[in-house]
């Protein structure tokens, strides 16, 4: 099917090399340091930190805590909220608490905070609802609203205002993907001037919202700057992007403008976030970086139910020695699941024990009402059943895989109470890394984190691949 008369050489023509970014990179770490600004990046799902490295990660927000990380860390850290999986209403909450915490600390140790709204690439979550909590919470009168979701790891650009996604060398408008189906953030347009439109419920016209186009970034930091100072109270922009070069911008520019008193709020992915540490590249982690110093086979935990990675599960059962477990959904659902999950546990367990990998996954059939709220509460109602799976086993893997958002959260969170962690890299493109701290279960063991909608259909093989040193 034809989605888009948009040429994919359009795409290449809009692409500058990554080099002309570092010099803004540079800028950026070096403004950061003399202004003693810190970017706290609140992340609705783990899956934010798969463009940085060295970066801390906090998964609860008690004003200690976030001092404490607040003042240790050079550059600023990630908080896992895992908002995503919540009902609007506690999404809004804990954010406005957050925004609060973080005010409060960052007068306690004298330190100026840019916070990051990090969401979903393919425009699924909470928005504007988070972004409005936030300033609520900080109490502060900011200068306009950003939203940006370019995402190169996840070949997701905006162009004339039309946010793609690229597979199989075609863009395809995201409106045309099963992202846009979500059964709780579904939407209906690709132009990001009209998403705002539909996601405020027609508050703010389309008309409205500004945005900085490809050739205004391309002109360079005057004019997107310039863009940004013109942005009144309550004005939302969308910035179009298709490489490091135009994060970098834009990051220099909110850098730039914080210098000026200029405040904004900003909704992106994980790309504008890996520009504003000053990150010019992936760090690739090998396999032997981490070896875990058991015999045990190592754990791949799936829960979400996107279509790539139902394709992604299939390809590595078909193709490796790994030892599929499903858990049937329908019998997490049940109110007396209590032996069921016992039993997956022991069988894990037991294969863990032999020194065979297993892959943990709920059914591909999608349970589903029809209805948002109630939508959200099945599936957390079986992320919960997967945590308690996960909690009963009692070997040590080898290594631990999550799949999807709320899957990779409630892992970390609630089976493996990991409650900070350092991001140490990226096992592929787009994998993040993290080292678990000394409260988790397994301290010291690389958590891998495997976003949903991220990676071709061999993308899960070449992983397990990578760290089991299988051959093709």
């Amino acid at each position: 099917m034809q989605y888009s008369n948009l040429s994919i050489q359009t795409l290449f023509d809009n692409q500058l090399p990554d080099e002309l970014a570092i010099p803004f990179l540079e800028e950026i770490k070096e403004s950061c340091k003399r202004q003693n600004i810190k970017i706290v990046v609140l992340d609705d799902d783990p899956t934010g930190t798969q463009t940085v490295y060295n970066i801390p990660v906090i998964t609860n927000w008690s004003e200690e805590l976030i001092t404490q990380t607040l003042n240790e860390s050079s550059q600023g850290f990630f908080i896992l909220t895992n908002t995503r999986s919540l009902p609007e209403t506690e999404a809004v909450h804990i954010n406005r608490q957050i925004a609060e915490r973080l005010k409060n600390a960052a007068e306690k140790i004298n330190c100026n905070i840019i916070v990051i709204s990090r969401s979903d690439s393919t425009l699924r979550g909470h928005f504007p609802a988070e972004i409005l909590a936030l300033e609520e919470g900080w109490k502060n009168s900011y200068n306009g609203y950003i939203l940006m979701p370019y995402f190169r790891e996840g070949n997701r650009y905006t162009i004339n205002n039309i946010h793609y996604l690229l597979e199989d060398r075609q863009l395809i408008p995201v409106s045309h993907t099963p992202f846009a189906k979500d059964a709780v953030f579904g939407y209906s347009s690709s132009d990001l001037t009209q998403y705002i439109e539909e996601k405020t419920s027609k508050r703010i016209n389309h008309l409205q919202v500004k945005n900085i186009s490809l050739e205004q970034l391309n002109a360079g930091i005057t004019e997107t700057e310039n863009e940004l100072s013109k942005l009144q109270k309550s004005q939302h922009v969308i910035v179009n992007a298709t490489c490091a070069y135009h994060a970098a911008i834009l990051a220099l520019a909110l850098v730039r403008q914080y210098e000026k008193g200029k405040r904004f709020l900003v909704r992106c992915s994980a790309s504008l976030v890996q520009a504003l540490f000053g990150i010019d590249k992936l760090k690739i982690l090998t396999a032997a970086a981490l070896r875990n110093d058991n015999n045990s086979g190592g754990l791949i935990v799936a829960g979400s139910f996107v279509s790539k990675s139902t394709q992604q599960l299939e390809h590595l059962i078909s193709n490796t020695d790994i030892i599929p477990v499903e858990a049937d959904a329908e019998y997490l659902l049940n109110s007396e699941s209590g032996n069921y999950i016992s039993r997956i546990a022991e069988t894990i367990d037991k294969k863990l024990s032999e020194c065979k990998s297993v892959l943990l996954y709920t059914s591909r059939k999608l349970i589903t009402e029809n209805n948002s709220a109630s939508d959200l509460k099945i599936g957390n109602r079986i992320s919960e059943a997967i945590v308690n799976i996960v909690k009963q086993i009692k070997n040590k893997p080898g290594f631990i895989i999550a799949k999807g958002g709320i899957t990779s959260s409630d892992i970390a969170t609630k089976s493996l109470n990991i409650q900070k962690a350092i991001v140490t890299g990226q096992l592929l493109p787009g994998i993040p890394v993290w080292l678990q701290g000394a409260e988790a279960k397994f301290p010291g063991m690389p958590y891998i984190i495997f976003p949903g909608n991220v990676g071709t259909a061999d993308y899960m093989t070449m992983l397990y691949r990578k760290l089991t040193k299988q051959s093709n």
